[in-house]
C-alpha cells in the first residue's frame, strides 16, 4: 500500500466501514511510514474531537421570521393561481434567502428537510398530460444543492472554529472542485486561525490534486503555516507531484530559525529528491 492509497482509506477507517483487509494493509503501512502515522494520529485526534462540537443554537428570531415567510408565500400562493409549481417553488426558496446569509445551521437543515419532502412529493405525484415532473425535480435538487453550498461557504467564515470546520466538512459532501468552494478551501488552508480546521481543508483538497490551481497552491501555501503537522502533510503531497519548481519553497522554510528537526530533514531529503527529477 502506498502513502496516496493509505489517505483516501483513513476517513472509511475511522468511521469503521473498511475492510479487515484492508485494515491490516494499512496498520503494516503506518509502520513503515512515520508520516503516514503522524497523519492518522491527527486525524484520529480531528476525528475524536467532532463529536464534542456542540449543536451551534438557533437565531431567536428564526421561528418569527421563518413563519412570517410563509404566510407571505401562502398569500402569494392564493393570489398567483396561474404560477406554475416550478414557479413557486423557486419564490419560496428565494424568499428564504436570509436564512443562508444568518448562517445558522439548524435553520437551513430545516430547510433542506422541506426541499426533500417537497421533492418526494413532486417525484411520485405525476401531473396530467405529461411525463412526472422530472423537470421540476432536477430544478428542486438544484436549489437544494445551491443552499448546501451557499451553507459551506458560510459556515467556513463563522467566528466559531467548530462551526468553520462543519462547513470544511460539507464542502468535501459537495463539489470542492467548483470555484468558489475551492477557493474558500484554499484561503482556510492558508489563513484559517485553527489548526485542525486548516488541516480539514486539505484533506478535503488532496483527492484533487491534480487541477493546476491546487498543486500551484501548495508550496505557498507551505510557506504560510507554522504547525508541524501540517508542514509534513504539505511537504509529502508536494513530493507526490514532483515538480521541480517546489524546491524553491523547501529552501525558504529551511531559512527559519525555529524549525522542527524532523521537518528539516524531511524537507532537506525532498529537494534531493525533487533535483533527482
Amino acid at each position: 500500500m502506498n502513502c496516496s492509497r493509505f489517505h483516501k482509506l483513513v476517513a472509511d477507517d475511522l468511521a469503521t466501514t473498511l475492510k479487515p483487509a484492508l485494515r491490516m494493509q494499512m496498520e503494516q503501512h503506518m509502520r513503515d511510514c512515520p508520516t503516514c502515522r503522524e497523519h492518522y494520529t491527527s486525524m484520529q485526534t480531528l476525528w475524536e474531537s467532532m463529536g464534542d462540537i456542540p449543536d451551534a443554537p438557533p437565531d431567536p428570531d428564526m421561528d418569527s421570521r421563518f413563519f412570517s415567510s410563509l404566510e407571505r408565500w401562502k398569500r402569494e400562493e392564493k393570489t398567483s393561481v396561474s404560477t406554475t409549481r416550478p414557479a413557486r417553488l423557486s419564490s419560496w426558496f428565494n424568499s428564504m434567502g436570509w436564512l443562508i446569509a444568518a448562517g445558522s445551521s439548524a435553520a437551513v437543515l430545516l430547510i433542506l428537510g422541506i426541499g426533500i419532502l417537497i421533492g418526494w412529493n413532486l417525484a411520485f405525484k405525476p401531473r396530467p398530460g405529461s411525463d412526472p415532473a422530472f423537470s421540476t425535480v432536477d430544478e428542486l435538487h438544484r436549489k437544494v444543492s445551491a443552499l448546501e453550498r451557499e451553507m459551506a461557504l458560510s459556515l467556513m467564515h463563522q467566528e466559531s472554529a467548530s462551526e468553520r470546520l462543519r462547513g470544511v466538512l460539507l464542502s468535501g459532501q459537495l463539489t470542492p472542485t467548483e470555484a468558489p468552494v475551492m477557493q474558500a478551501l484554499l484561503q482556510t488552508l492558508d489563513t484559517d486561525p485553527n489548526v485542525n480546521v486548516r488541516l480539514a481543508a486539505l484533506e478535503v483538497l488532496q483527492p484533487h490534486l491534480d487541477l493546476p490551481e491546487i498543486q500551484h497552491s501548495l508550496p505557498e501555501s507551505l510557506l504560510r503555516q507554522n504547525s508541524p503537522i501540517l508542514q509534513a502533510e504539505l511537504i509529502r503531497l508536494i513530493l507526490q507531484l514532483e515538480d521541480p519548481k517546489a524546491t524553491k519553497a523547501l529552501r525558504e522554510l529551511l531559512e527559519r530559525n525555529h524549525l522542527e528537526d524532523y521537518i528539516r530533514s524531511t524537507a532537506e531529503s525532498g529537494i534531493s529528491q525533487l533535483e533527482m527529477i
